[in-house]
């Protein structure tokens, strides 16, 4: 983290660009199935670090953008197939890293080494999955597939650590609950659902149908969606996983149109 102090006590601004520098890492989707991330900030994160107890809180507003730069290079047993690059972004991340968390994903600790912001742990999470959105032209028609696949509860363990932290420590506390969709978007809370994606790259507007088929009988979708899309765009439509109780678990929703498949997984 790279900021400056804005007052004499203790509050601090990271300045969106820079102010965060993540190393690039690989994201368990569920299963073992892995994906690239990066995470970045949105917008400037604001915080305050006490010089005294070594005690700091920061909520910075982050993206989390996943993907590939050419998606023939994703595992085998990858749900989603395809050629090209594939980048979807999730933002803005609310969380609220402290050292003083005592809650999931991992304890918290102050810096010890004072004044200076050195062996110390802030953590934190977040447990809202904003909408999901393509940061490439190619297959942007995936990302709402890709947004699907990932659980809404995440979290952050950040350390300045002597002798270096080899792994992430065990997990504390109680792991937080989902939240309802924030204002602003739409759905039921609790009830799954799967987007569609459709781009027209043609100059003259027009409809595709998608056909649609779950991998569980008692977990149904509608059996195709219609979705009408202008010249030059890209238009979605949201489908309602009709599923009994006895569908507990994921299920494999697949998404065919004009000669093109997607594949996600959505947890019933």
């Amino acid at each position: 983290m790279d900021g400056a102090y804005t007052n004499t006590t203790g509050n601090f601004t990271l300045p969106k660009v820079g102010g965060l520098t993540f190393p690039d890492i690989s994201l368990d989707l569920g299963s073992g199935i892995l994906i690239e991330a990066q995470i970045g900030l949105t917008a400037p994160a604001t915080g305050n670090y006490n010089e005294a107890t070594g005690a700091m809180n920061v909520n910075p507003k982050i993206s989390l953008t996943l993907g590939t730069d050419e998606m023939a290079n994703l595992p085998p047993d990858f749900p989603i197939s395809g050629e090209g690059p594939l980048k979807c972004q999730i933002a803005p991340l609310d969380v609220n890293l402290s050292t003083n968390s005592v809650n999931w994903p991992a304890n918290g600790s102050a810096f010890t080494d004072k004044p200076n912001i050195k062996q110390g742990a802030l953590a934190g999470g977040w447990n809202t999955k904003p909408k999901v959105v393509s940061v490439v032209p190619e297959n942007a028609s995936l990302c709402p597939l890709i947004g699907g696949l990932l659980d809404p509860v995440r979290g952050l363990f950040l350390a300045n650590s002597t002798p270096t932290i080899a792994e992430m420590p065990s997990f504390s506390g109680t792991k937080l609950t989902p939240r309802p969709c924030d204002a602003g978007t739409t759905g039921i809370p609790g009830t799954p659902q799967a987007d569609c994606k459709v781009t027209n790259s043609g100059e003259t507007a027009g409809s595709s149908t998608v056909a649609l088929k779950s991998s569980n009988k008692k977990a149904t979708v509608p059996k195709s969606v219609k979705i009408s899309v202008p010249a030059g765009e890209t238009a979605s439509k949201t489908v309602t996983v009709k599923a009994s109780k006895m569908a507990k678990g994921k299920v494999a929703i697949t998404a065919k149109a004009s000669g093109r498949t997607g594949k996600a997984n959505v947890k019933v």
